[in-house]
């Protein structure tokens, strides 16, 4: 029987809360990407989960299928933004 198990058969909130605190203090942080998908753009923000939440990561490609398309980014973790265009080869419509 795992010990999740027994702890929820048999404890409190407070033990309950206790032993999720001390499990969560050995794994690595969590994190949750965002994205948001637009006709000729993507933006994109990478969160640790936390009290509050705090954004690390953030950016976008913008002109998608366009000439020109860029890739901006910030990390805020290490203080640091790139800006990039991307070559990419012609964006072709398939016929139906």
């Amino acid at each position: 029987m795992s010990i999740n198990h027994q702890l929820s058969d048999s404890a409190s909130p407070a033990e309950l809360a206790t032993h999720v605190k001390t499990v969560e203090a050995g794994r690595e942080p969590f994190s949750v990407l965002t994205i948001n998908g637009g006709s000729s753009s993507i933006k994109f923000a990478l969160y640790q989960v936390g009290e509050p939440l705090k954004r690390g990561l953030h950016g976008k490609v913008d002109r998608i299928c366009l000439s020109g398309t860029n890739l901006t980014f910030t990390d805020l973790m290490i203080a640091r933004s790139v800006s990039r265009v991307l070559h990419l080869g012609a964006h072709r419509r398939q016929k139906p």
